[in-house]
């Protein structure tokens, strides 16, 4: 379904993590790594056709991440339209999310996030939220929500676990450079609103032989590190004080764990598993936390 959901955000705070779905049999479970950043966002069209129709989003590149640094937007009364001056907005073209789904998994779902607020009420709509294929082109469905922007800091969701946006994706489509979403929005009222992004984001779920996974980035409790001269990788994770048990585990990018492991009894403090990769092949991996309903994950390189 293309409905948003709105989650209001009096204070702004770094991207949380996404409870995720546990799947059974055995001990097979959805995983959420945190959210892709865009590596390159831009107005579209501009730089080829200054002069067309549509707002200009400023400081298209402040959508990178949760920092409190905003994209702007201007837009004109309704039905006002002159070149720059426009009651809707040009793309805000966010791509080169620099995912790395393995090439023999399925694509579940897409979702992706938004983070700002409007300057008036009911004073700014969604007009096209589509996924941006590659440069010249988009797949699938508008996803665009009926529902006004908020003027309280909000995050915006689009999509989600099991929703593929009206398109059958492939692992090398996702992980190209030009992979992304394109973002336009429009002005019903006869007033001019501003709206503020803060943080655009993509989630990406997949499913290998041994189960689901997500795919996202941005910082949380986990952190990874490979000692290459000791043969050694810590990860270290900082445990609330409810937890009872946490588990952590490696996997290869076929999905195939590679190493498990379960601290009891440690509540609040930071908990370090040190794990022996004298055995495993040079690669890159997925290091794995999951702490009760919660899950979290890593991409690393082993080896040279």
């Amino acid at each position: 379904m293309n409905a948003t959901t709105q989650t209001p955000k009096h204070m702004k705070t770094a991207a949380l993590f996404i409870p995720a779905i546990f799947i059974f049999p055995a001990y097979s479970f959805a995983q959420n790594s945190g959210v892709h950043d865009p590596g390159t966002t831009e107005n579209n069209p501009y730089l080829y056709c200054t002069t067309c129709a549509g707002s200009i989003w400023n400081d298209a590149a402040n959508v990178n991440e949760t920092d409190n640094d905003y994209s702007t937007l201007q837009l004109a009364p309704y039905l006002n339209c002159f070149q720059s001056t426009c009651y809707w907005s040009r793309y805000l073209s966010c791509y080169n999310f620099n995912f790395s789904i393995p090439q023999n998994a399925v694509i579940e779902g897409i979702e992706m996030d938004m983070n700002g607020f409007s300057s008036l009420s009911s004073a700014v709509l969604d007009c096209t939220i589509v996924i941006r294929r590659n440069a010249n082109s988009v797949a699938g469905t508008n996803m665009a929500s009926l529902i006004s922007w908020s003027t309280s800091d909000e995050t915006r969701h689009y999509g989600g676990n099991g929703e593929l946006w009206g398109y059958n994706w492939t692992p090398a489509e996702i992980n190209a450079p030009d992979f992304g979403v394109n973002i336009k929005l429009y002005n019903p009222t006869t007033f001019s609103p501003s709206v503020s992004v803060d943080h655009v984001s993509m989630t990406v779920t997949y499913e290998v032989s041994t189960g689901i996974y997500s795919q996202t980035s941005s910082p949380h409790p986990l952190r990874v590190n490979v000692n290459t001269a000791q043969q050694t990788m810590n990860m270290s994770f900082d445990i609330p004080d409810e937890s009872n048990a946490v588990h952590f585990y490696v996997y290869d990018m076929n999905g195939a764990e590679v190493f498990a492991s379960v601290a009891e009894g440690v509540n609040g403090g930071t908990y370090t598993e040190k794990v022996n990769t004298e055995n495993l092949s040079p690669g890159m991996y997925i290091c794995t936390v999951v702490d009760g309903d919660k899950i979290y994950s890593e991409k690393t390189i082993i080896g040279n």
